[in-house]
């Protein structure tokens, strides 16, 4: 990786060489919630209601633009009545 000025190349960051070299993947996060959203039979609206937080938060963690906070993680927890390593695994067998 180079930082600086060297043979013509011009100067970039970690992030932008991240961003070109590998192909981005979605966190194992949002895969647990479109499961367990679709697992249910609900839109994002209405599974984002019963997690309290706005229908836009889920659709951009679904996407793998946002990462979910502990706090609703936790929430989610409540709601399928599992830990967060048996939903990893659940949607781990899935794929």
């Amino acid at each position: 990786i180079i930082f600086g000025k060297t043979d013509g190349l011009q100067k970039t960051n970690l992030k932008s060489m991240y961003q070109l070299t590998i192909t981005p993947m979605k966190p194992v996060s949002s895969k647990i919630f479109v499961h367990v959203r679709q697992e249910r039979n609900l839109s994002q609206a209405a599974f984002a209601r019963r997690l309290e937080v706005h229908q836009s938060t889920i659709s951009k963690i679904e996407k793998g633009i946002h990462r979910p906070r502990i706090g609703l993680t936790r929430k989610l927890e409540q709601l399928t009545q599992k830990k967060l390593q048996d939903l990893i695994r659940l949607v781990r067998e899935a794929e």
